[in-house]
């Protein structure tokens, strides 16, 4: 029995040893802990097999650890998509370091840190949102894949001593961009605002097993405390962004307004054979891609003695067509008519045309914002004996170039020159009564094609008039000047619906010559009523635009050595009139030179508060309407306010100028460009068919910003006297 307790005695003994040695082996973990301050939002992501919380962080906030070392520590980042983000940490406000890194929503990335004994505090801040974990290893060294980092001491910049600014020195200041005092830094809910940590409180570097020597010192300066810079208006779809970090640029919203789509100007519409143009006339320009385009036309004539002495002639035509885009500027367009006639002196009276099919292919191309070319050929294949089937051997080809004009947007002019190969004659091998030829439009002569067409945009409608010529060519027997047809058509052409899909038109042809020509010959009735009906299915109204007018505000390093912990003073300012010594209200009190600032005196005692800024000069222009524009330079104090009175004098009469301009692309391309003007709080937009803009404005100096979403703002300075007219011609380039 003794012999047995004493063997469990040693065998527990050899137990505990080996638990001691396991557990308490300096190599196999570092003795110390960590944890996270802060209140984070948590998400969980597959690390491995399990599933592990990672906390989120925005963009510019800063995430923080407090370290108890000697301790490694693993941080694994990952971020919404894939992206190179730039990490700086930041370790007891005395040493920093930078690594980029790539990120994705599937793989972490891991950073390896090694902290000596002691305490410590960590903060990381990254150039976009991303996630962070954070896990303690028992290895010493990093794994394959894992970075490294080497801290280098944060060096702070040197305070300058103040000087004494001379009556020169103010003025030369007070031209500079203005300066505002950093923005509170954010720590949970409160904002504080806190002071540069001192030199002295550098700590020591912390020592790594793993990383290398530690590289010298970083030149680049430690980031300062924000501050804020308004940049010019832009006109933006991106949404606003929430409490940017230093660095970042925030956009808030100033104004949001529903921009209804507003249909074309342009005065062209479904032709005669189903082609764009303005009816008989073809346009250069074809219909928008995609577009597929039906119509109907009905032609109606009655006279007497037209064919002969003493007859009653009566016709009746029909025509359908159909036309598509299949690539921008290429155009086809097909269809075939009806004709019956009837006339009381010929035998048979009754004389029927149908089919005669059509097909058109032509292209287009605008070579200048008021100028386009094009060019097209159309074949037709009539029906032969019988009126019932086609004929090969009269198949009539017209081939046609166009030019479009358009001086205005609502204006166009087309221009039509072309030569029509007619084989109508061939159609029928026995003799035809002119009736007959009338009906079944046999024309003897090739011909030499001449349009020329006019058509006017007034709101939903479009009145056009048109003159066409052919020139008989190609015969062997002598031409009279009645085998030269021409005539006038008039028209107008409605658009009963907004956005143009369905068009109604009505016209009436009207013979000049070729009316009574003699047996044989072409010939075209003394007038021609006509009706069309069209459908355009590539017409349909684009989307409505929401247009949100932003103002930029943008987080920029500022000088350390300026930052005082009560926020900088204020300009506390009141704005009077001369001569009664009665408050102004409504005033603009436009401060800061490049990057100006805008206040706006109360209307009952004319008082204005600025933002607090840094000590120093600042000059005010304060304008309002009905006054002289006064411009002062105010010495802001380090005391909380600088009180200042601004006294406008009275005018007369106020003047006035106009500014105008035209806005378009390097391509030329006419853009509906954002005018503004701070100094007087105009907006208005270049219009959108050819970039024009005009408006009528007191005499003075300011600047005008010219934006587009896309696009380079561009600024122009303008000194404005009365009576004059000031062009601005700007071309914007977009963006890389």
């Amino acid at each position: 029995m003794l012999i047995m307790n004493l063997e469990k005695k040693i065998l527990r003994l050899a137990i505990g040893t080996l638990f001691c040695c396991l557990v308490l082996s300096p190599s196999r973990t570092a003795a110390g802990s960590f944890s996270v301050p802060g209140n984070y939002t948590k998400k969980p992501f597959k690390e491995g097999t399990a599933k592990k919380d990672f906390y989120w962080v925005e963009t510019g906030k800063t995430f923080e650890l407090e370290i108890n070392g000697p301790q490694y520590l693993v941080i694994l980042v990952r971020s919404e998509k894939v992206a190179k983000i730039e990490l700086v940490f930041t370790l007891d406000k005395s040493q920093t370091a930078k690594k980029e890194i790539k990120t994705s929503d599937r793989v972490s990335k891991g950073i390896f840190l090694n902290f000596a004994s002691g305490k410590h505090h960590l903060e990381v801040k990254g150039s976009s949102a991303l996630f962070v974990h954070v896990v303690a290893v028992k290895r010493n060294r990093p794994q394959p894949g894992e970075e490294t980092l080497t801290f280098a001491p944060l060096k702070q910049p040197a305070e300058k001593p103040e000087e004494k600014l001379s009556a020169e020195k103010i003025l030369e200041e007070a031209e500079k961009p203005l300066a505002p005092p950093p923005l509170p830094q954010r720590e949970g809910k409160e904002e504080v605002i806190s002071p540069p940590p001192s030199p002295t409180a550098m700590a020591p570097s912390v020592p790594s097993a793993a990383t290398p020597e530690p590289l010298p010192p970083n030149p680049e300066q430690s980031p300062a405390a924000p501050e804020e810079r308004l940049e010019e208006p832009t006109v933006s779809e991106h949404p606003v962004a929430s409490e940017p970090g230093p660095g970042a640029v925030e956009e808030r919203l100033v104004s949001e307004k529903k921009i209804e789509p507003q249909p074309a100007k342009e005065a062209a519409g479904i032709g005669y054979f189903g082609q764009r143009g303005i009816f008989r006339s073809w346009s250069a320009l074809t219909y928008a891609k995609y577009s597929v385009v039906v119509g109907s036309t009905v032609e109606y004539f009655k006279a007497s003695s037209y064919l002969a002495d003493g007859d009653r002639n009566e016709r009746l035509l029909g025509k359908l067509v159909a036309a598509g885009v299949p690539y921008p500027g290429l155009e086809i367009s097909a269809g075939f008519s009806l004709s019956a006639n009837s006339n009381s002196a010929f035998q048979p009276g009754e004389s029927q045309s149908m089919g005669d099919p059509f097909l058109s292919l032509r292209y287009g191309y605008r070579l200048l914002d008021w100028f386009a070319v094009g060019g097209g050929v159309q074949t037709v294949v009539p029906t032969g004996k019988g009126f019932a089937q086609l004929s090969t051997e009269g198949i009539s080809t017209r081939m046609l170039l166009t030019f479009d004009f358009t001086p205005l947007p609502e204006a166009l002019i087309t221009i039509n020159a072309g030569y029509h190969f007619d084989n109508s004659r061939f159609v029928f091998d026995y003799p035809l009564t002119e009736a007959q030829q009338f009906a079944a439009g046999i024309n003897p002569h090739d011909q030499v094609l001449l349009n020329l067409g006019f058509g006017w945009r007034i709101g939903p409608v479009a009145p056009f008039l048109e003159y066409g010529a052919a020139f008989a060519v190609g015969s062997d027997v002598n031409l009279g000047f009645s085998d030269q047809p021409t005539w006038l058509t008039l028209g107008l052409r409605a658009f009963p619906l907004r956005f143009h899909t369905l068009q109604v038109l009505a016209a009436v042809d009207v013979g000049l010559t070729g009316i009574h020509p003699p047996a044989g010959a072409g010939r075209i009735p003394p007038y021609n009523v006509m009706l069309a009906l069209g459908y355009d299915f590539g017409a349909a109204p684009p989307p409505a635009v929401i247009e949100k007018q932003l103002v930029r505000v943008e987080k920029v390093e500022a000088p350390a050595a300026r930052v005082t912990v009560s926020g900088g003073s204020r300009v506390v300012g009141r704005v009077l009139d001369a001569a009664s010594g009665k408050p102004i209200g409504g005033a603009r009190v436009v401060m800061g030179g490049d990057e100006p600032v805008i206040f706006l005196s109360d209307p009952e005692e004319g008082r204005f508060y600025t933002c607090p800024m840094t000590p120093g000069p600042v000059k005010l222009s304060v304008y309002r309407e009905g006054f002289q524009e006064e411009s002062q330079v105010v010495l802001v104090t380090e005391k909380p306010e600088t009180p200042v009175t601004i006294k406008l004098q009275a005018t007369t009469a106020a003047a006035f100028g106009t500014i105008k301009g035209t806005v378009r692309a390097v391509t030329g391309l006419p853009l509906p460009a954002l005018i503004s003007i701070p100094a007087r709080n105009i907006n208005l937009r270049a219009n959108r068919a050819d970039g024009t803009f005009e408006k009528k404005l007191e005499t003075g100096n300011f600047d005008v910003l010219i934006s587009m979403p896309g696009y380079v703002t561009q600024r122009r300075k303008v000194k404005l006297e009365a009576g004059d007219v000031v062009i601005i011609n700007v071309e914007l380039y977009p963006k890389k």
